[in-house]
């Protein structure tokens, strides 16, 4: 069974502190309003750069290509109705972004 922790986001850039796995992990995120962009995070641990300009995708585990990093869990950005993609108004709103774990 898997177990949801949903990031608290709102759809303006914004830069936080957050526990996973009991790391203190900053995460930046941030908009880019050209043509086949959007929403893009980083994160940190101890100020220092983990993985930068992560694009928000949908239904896929954001850190499946850097299993170096360490964690346990996956980060999944999932919407309300299972098909929209992540926009500046609807982010944290009907598109969130989940730490999932087993």
């Amino acid at each position: 069974m898997s177990n949801y922790f949903k990031i608290p986001l709102s759809s303006e850039p914004q830069a936080f502190t957050i526990s996973l796995d009991g790391r203190s992990i900053g995460i930046t995120c941030r908009w880019n309003d050209q043509p086949d962009s959007g929403w893009f995070i980083d994160l940190y641990e101890n100020d220092s750069p983990l993985v930068m300009n992560l694009p928000f995708t949908v239904g896929n585990d954001l850190l499946e290509q850097y299993p170096e990093l360490g964690f346990l869990g996956a980060l999944v950005v999932i919407p309300d109705n299972g098909l929209a993609a992540p926009t500046y108004d609807n982010l944290g709103d009907t598109v969130n972004l989940y730490y999932v774990t087993q």
